[in-house]
């Protein structure tokens, strides 16, 4: 094609076939595009330097940089990125005061990101080319031979041809000041990613890789390859057909199962699948990415200044302003199939629409999962009804009795139902008082107590209404009357200042412990006595008492919920 044929070509094209980001350069009126470049092997750490005001050469350099961004199948928002601090200060930099820059810091941009490439990437033909525009920088990678960029730029637009592009990265300022970034490589490597701060979970997908589960059958080395999605459906129980159980890969049909005796990722073994089930959920959650966020937003002006009011959120927590009365700042923390959480006292709230939205989903049965990412992370979540919160805390043999019968009871009374998974809730902050999730969970208490609608009152029920305490199995020990007249004395005292009292029969009420009661005694005329009895005694409004056996049926426990 002839340049007269080219010409024509250029002037035939209309502003809107171009990116957004690329259409500015077009634009006369804005200031000429900066370039600079280095042979990536060179010695030196100076950096040639060009500007494109010409309106031909304008167009001729959007013409390549078009096919460069065409290729690009990831965007990413910078705040996603890890990136160095001296990186995104560059850059941001470069990018705020355009066109009157500091040269040194287009220079220490172009020359980290050559420096850091592998020794096959430093090849003598091969060169780093940094591009700002307003809004825009653009970093490549080029393969050109031994090439000398002439003032008038004659070989630029030859050296960013897409043919010799081996990789590239840019960033593109919005109007709303957020900073997407664009990026592609003709051969996947980790120098990228790591350059980038991507996390360990999105380099390992990116590098396509496949985790391997290695068992032996039959003196049979066997192994099975997973895709991250597969792990995450077998650790969740969503796989369809195969399930794990103690170690073991678990068929529906025909086989009954095969244990696991490695996990291998790349080079690294597990020989120990719960520390592989640790790890692997700690990466598939970012977990030590979010942790980093948190702690720097602990020790930021805005939770320590007092002139910010921070809120969490949904998928982000969001630094208010009340002296100007706006939002002044957005830190992302969205993860797929875990909600983490920020929340912690005397340093951030919980927004209202989020507790709402939680607490709703967890009455409706919907699952949801949580993670403070102050406290321990754990692979194995403690799971109330549809709620699992993956966190190590504190749970004593009388709640574990207590979250056990939680989840398997079925007492037909909504209210009920809700006031025992309120109940175990209550419990669970009383037990880990010393977590940073505590905060969290009391707050969503309230806000899931605020649902329960009982018929025989219209109040709003608040924390300071539900009084929940262990009871011994000596409670219910002796004749019917006895029982009624003891259950009734003390329930009394509690109802004079709480409107729903909830008595869990069969623990040691100083030890937590599960001290059980023999189900061979209760039966169910003898807990429909005990309601009327207690209900005639106490002018309650409504008692019920509910026998929840052990796997056995011999032992178990007794649930009374009395309502004033």
């Amino acid at each position: 094609m002839t340049s007269t044929e080219g010409e024509n070509i250029s002037k035939q094209s209309s502003l809107f076939e171009y990116f957004p980001e690329l259409q500015t350069i077009l634009d006369n009126d804005n200031p000429p595009v900066l370039v600079f470049y280095r042979r990536v092997k060179s010695k030196t750490t100076d950096a040639s330097q060009r500007v494109v005001k010409d309106e031909t050469k304008r167009r001729a350099l959007v013409q390549v940089l078009q096919e460069i961004l065409a290729a690009a199948s990831e965007m990413k928002d910078i705040d996603t990125l890890d990136l160095t601090p001296n990186r995104e200060l560059w850059i941001r930099s470069l990018l705020d005061s355009y066109p009157n820059i500091d040269v040194t810091y287009a220079q220490f941009l172009l020359n980290d990101f050559t420096f850091s490439m592998t020794s096959r990437m430093r090849e003598e033909e091969k060169y780093g080319i940094l591009i700002i525009s307003q809004g825009m920088i653009i970093l490549c990678h080029s393969k050109f031979g031994e090439v000398t960029i002439t003032p008038d730029f004659d070989v630029l637009p030859r050296m960013l041809d897409s043919d010799n592009i081996i990789r590239f990265v840019a960033f593109i300022k919005q109007k709303n000041g957020r900073i997407y970034v664009k990026y592609h490589e003709d051969y996947k490597t980790k120098f990228l990613m790591e350059w980038l701060g991507v996390s360990k979970k999105e380099l390992f997908s990116y590098m396509g890789g496949r985790y391997r589960f290695e068992s032996e059958f039959n003196g049979v080395k066997l192994t099975v390859e997973f895709t991250e999605e597969d792990v995450y459906k077998l650790i969740s129980g969503d796989f369809k057909g195969m399930y794990l159980k103690e170690g073991r890969l678990m068929f529906e049909s025909p086989l009954e199962g095969i244990p696991i005796n490695i996990v291998r990722i790349g080079k690294k073994p597990y020989s120990d699948f719960d520390e592989f089930r640790q790890d692997f959920l700690i990466e598939y959650f970012t977990v030590d990415r979010l942790v980093q966020k948190y702690k720097e937003l602990l020790n930021s002006h805005y939770t320590t200044s007092g002139l910010y009011h921070a809120l969490d959120d949904l998928e982000q927590v969001i630094i208010l302003s009340p002296q100007l009365g706006k939002t002044e700042k957005e830190i992302p923390k969205r993860v797929e199939n875990l909600i983490p959480i920020f929340a912690t006292e005397g340093k951030i709230e919980v927004k209202e629409s989020f507790l709402r939205n939680i607490g709703m989903k967890i009455l409706n049965g919907e699952p949801v999962r949580v993670f403070h990412v102050g406290d321990e992370f754990s692979s194995k979540p403690t799971i109330i009804r549809s709620f699992e919160i993956y966190n190590s805390l504190e749970i004593s043999e009388a709640l574990a009795e207590i979250i056990s019968a939680t989840n398997t009871s079925e007492t037909g009374r909504s209210y009920i139902d809700r006031l025992l998974f309120y109940a175990a809730l209550k419990l669970l902050i009383s037990e880990n008082l010393d977590k940073k999730i505590s905060f969290f969970l009391d707050r969503l208490s309230q806000k899931i107590l605020t649902y329960i609608k009982i018929p025989e009152t219209t109040q709003i029920l608040r924390k300071e209404d539900v009084i929940v305490e262990y009871k011994s199995h000596e409670e219910l020990d002796g004749k019917d009357v006895d029982i009624i007249n003891r259950i009734s004395r003390d329930l009394k005292s509690k109802l004079q200042n709480s409107s729903v009292v909830v008595f869990y029969f069969g623990f040691d009420e100083k030890s937590r412990s599960f001290d059980p009661i023999s189900m061979g005694r209760i039966n169910d005329n003898r807990l429909r006595t005990w309601e009327k009895g207690v209900r005639r005694e106490t002018k309650a409004s409504k008692v019920y008492f509910h026998a929840i056996p052990k796997e056995d049926s011999r032992k178990g426990m007794v649930l009374m919920v009395a309502i004033k």
